[in-house]
């Protein structure tokens, strides 16, 4: 463990708001969606961002999938189009808007971005064929009248930094982050976060006030701009540029995910979108064609640890941020908000030993609930019961957390 507690000051209501967190809702977990739909339901995502993408004979059905899914968790639907044509996608809009109404699915917003910005372009190197961005957004707003339109990439800020989109065209800018892109072990993951408050200032300083929103990201890699497919894991390591991370099924991405959307909330961001509902994104478990140690011999559905973070804050939307910081950020991540029934503070430990952590500022009785070793079987079987097992913190000046684990702290102010 270390030496230096970390102290956590935690002060007043601030004029922020809590930013809605969402998930990516990728095309081919549609029926393990579906499947879960009761643990979906609990999380309550404020938004799905799902994909329709032609090369992938994308249609009607997952639009109709899209529509049962959001109809039944009460998320706002977002759809991100891939726009394939160089030439007619106008056309090709105007039948996608075609099958919207057909399917019945009601939009928040939609997303464009053509294939050819879908790959990694090396910085003053030459843009692979696109349309003009300018007559795209006007082809997309008059598809989808009265829809809030945003475009960006798919992919990573990286992109997004060397191919600036006209933002004044645009409701809102966007791109997904992956920390795995460079190194693959726990520390440079951790350390990733670091960079997030920098990506938005400089993402600021080229799209002007144009509303700024990040994800779907995870631990994985959900989109690899760099080649065509993700680097194979079949034995659960740690490597770069995978999809699947068996972090994601671990303390690890409670921690990490409680990082980056506390980073992002002391930012302007619009909404920050995480993982999935199930795959190798996903904050729910499904069965899959590798192996998930521990979770393959449970009989019953179960959830990630990181289903608690998302399932959380998703509660937390709108709600008043109130003044937390870390003495160490590196170590410890906090965030906080006023609810109706008071202040709720997440504190995470982003590193593998243990961290002794005294918070200063609470006000009356404050309880507690911790994601840990201790309670990771109750938190994966028995998600209900785990979100209502908090307990009576005697000296919220004397926390101790273990390595990678995630309090929530309700303090009666």
């Amino acid at each position: 463990g270390s030496a230096k507690s970390v102290a956590i000051e935690l002060g007043a209501a601030t004029r922020a708001s809590m930013p809605p967190v969402g998930l990516g809702m990728p095309a081919e977990e549609i029926d393990h969606a579906l499947a879960h739909l009761d643990l979906l339901k609990l999380a309550a995502p404020r938004f799905l961002q799902c994909q329709f993408d032609p090369r992938e004979d994308h249609g009607l059905r997952e639009l109709y999938g899209y529509r049962v899914l959001c109809e039944q968790t009460g998320a706002q639907c977002i759809v991100e189009v891939v726009v394939e044509s160089l030439t007619d996608y106008a056309a090709e809009l105007a039948r996608l808007a075609t099958m919207v109404r057909q399917s019945g699915v009601s939009l928040a917003a939609i997303a464009v971005c053509p294939v050819g910005d879908l790959k990694s372009v090396l910085p003053g190197g030459p843009r692979p064929p696109a349309p003009a961005l300018e007559a795209l957004y006007a082809a997309a707003r008059s598809a989808f009248p009265g829809v809030r339109l945003g475009g960006g990439m798919f992919s990573f800020f990286t992109e997004l930094n060397r191919k600036h989109p006209p933002a004044d065209a645009l409701d809102f800018v966007m791109n997904t982050t992956c920390p795995i892109v460079h190194a693959a072990d726990d520390r440079s993951v951790m350390e990733t976060l670091e960079a997030l408050p920098y990506q938005v200032a400089t993402t600021r300083s080229f799209m002007g006030s144009t509303p700024y929103r990040v994800g779907p990201s995870g631990i994985g890699c959900r989109d690899n701009p760099h080649g065509k497919t993700f680097t194979p894991n079949p034995d659960n390591e740690r490597v770069c540029l995978a999809r699947m991370d068996p972090r994601q099924r671990g303390l690890f991405s409670a921690a990490w995910t409680l990082g980056y959307i506390a980073t992002f909330a002391r930012t302007d961001i619009e909404s920050v979108a995480v993982g999935a509902p199930t795959g190798p994104l996903g904050i729910i478990c499904r069965k899959t064609d590798y192996p998930q140690p521990y979770y393959d011999r449970l009989l019953n559905p179960a959830v990630y640890p990181v289903y608690h973070v998302v399932g959380g804050l998703t509660h937390g939307t709108g709600c008043k941020l109130v003044y937390a910081e870390s003495t160490d950020t590196a170590r410890v991540q906090c965030l906080a908000y006023r609810g109706e029934g008071g202040t709720t503070l997440w504190i995470a430990n982003l590193t593998a030993g243990d961290q002794t952590i005294a918070v200063h500022g609470a006000k009356g009785a404050v309880y507690a609930t911790t994601l840990d070793q201790q309670s990771f079987v109750r938190a994966t079987t028995d998600p209900k019961g785990f979100q209502a097992a908090y307990s009576l913190v005697k000296d919220p000046t004397k926390l101790r957390l273990k390595a990678y684990a995630v309090a929530i702290l309700s303090v009666n102010d």
